[in-house]
C-alpha cells in the first residue's frame, strides 16, 4: 500500500470520529477543514508515548524518524504544554 493509499484510509476513519465534521463557520476560526488527521494522530501518539516514559529513541523508531531531532519535537510540545497548564493553575 502507498502513502497516499494509507494517508486516505487513516483520514476517512479519522472523519467518522464524532466532532469531526465541522461547518463553514469552524473553518473560517479555526482555519483547517477537520481538526483530525494523520498528522495529528501521529503527533497525539508520539506525545502520548513520551508521557508514559517511552523511551525518545523508541518513539523515534516507531515513528520512523531518521533523526531523533524531528522526535525531540514532539517533547517540546509536550513540555510546552505542561508549562502552560501549570502556569494556569497558578492563577
Amino acid at each position: 500500500m502507498d502513502e497516499a493509499t494509507m494517508y486516505r484510509l487513516i483520514q476517512d476513519y479519522l472523519d467518522r470520529l464524532p466532532g469531526s465534521k465541522r461547518t463553514a463557520q469552524d473553518d473560517a476560526h479555526v482555519g483547517r477543514k477537520h481538526p483530525h488527521t494523520p498528522h495529528s494522530l501521529r503527533a497525539t501518539t508520539a506525545t502520548l508515548l513520551l508521557d508514559s516514559g517511552v523511551d525518545m529513541r523508541k518513539v523515534q523508531e516507531l515513528l520512523g524518524n531518521r533523526h531523533i531531532t524531528t522526535t525531540r519535537i514532539y517533547d517540546k510540545r509536550r513540555r510546552r504544554t505542561a508549562h502552560r497548564k501549570a502556569r494556569h493553575m497558578r492563577r
